[in-house]
């Protein structure tokens, strides 16, 4: 007997389809449990993001933009996690003198590899920035709320800046994974649709 797929699913009333979506796993300790295969390769955080005077962000990634929307994506997962405008962030375009290696951009791995790269130094930058607007402050860092690149204490604005915060600030480091990235309900980009930046 031969049973075609659409007279086997019509037959068993049921089709079940299941998909893994990966993020950076956390530890029962609340750590990461790992970075992800592209920091390991490119581990310093100046490598993936750079902050201007202006509070622009450039963001670098080693995989290619050719129409996927990758561009697009990458930038609402650094907007969201340096609780910035999307209008603050630009995607530079690919540069073997000063874009993190990353290999090929093939298989859909673009935003697992980079974006996960880029979610967690957007969170250990913006985690720089936290400690050095304290120190400004005097206060203490989880007093400290970000919006919009501006500097909360207890909810109440505060003179401090990402821009004034940048003054000392060292993003030459190592990105650790210690830092926990936000939770995705307080997402406001990713996961929505926004305009493809390479479209134009």
């Amino acid at each position: 007997m031969t049973i075609t797929r659409r007279e086997f699913c019509k037959a068993s009333g049921t089709l079940v389809v299941s998909a893994v979506f990966s993020a950076v796993p956390v530890s029962a300790a609340g750590q990461p449990a790992h970075l992800s295969p592209s920091l390991g390769k490119n581990p310093f955080l100046s490598t993936w993001l750079r902050m201007s005077k202006d509070g622009s962000i450039d963001v670098f990634s080693g995989k290619c933009e050719f129409g996927q929307g990758i561009g697009t994506a990458l930038s609402q997962i650094v907007a969201d996690e340096l609780d910035v405008s999307l209008a603050r962030v630009r995607f530079a375009r690919i540069d073997t003198d000063k874009s993190p290696d990353e290999g090929y951009s093939f298989g859909s791995l673009s935003v697992e590899h980079s974006g996960s790269a880029l979610r967690q130094a957007a969170a250990e930058m913006r985690h720089i920035l936290i400690l050095n607007a304290a120190r400004q402050l005097a206060t203490r860092p989880e007093r400290l709320s970000v919006r919009q690149g501006e500097f909360l204490v207890d909810g109440a604005p505060s003179s401090v800046s990402y821009v004034s915060a940048l003054t000392g600030a060292d993003f030459d480091v190592e990105v650790t994974g210690e830092v926990l990235p936000k939770s995705a309900v307080s997402y406001d980009y990713v996961g929505r649709p926004v305009a493809r930046i390479d479209l134009p």
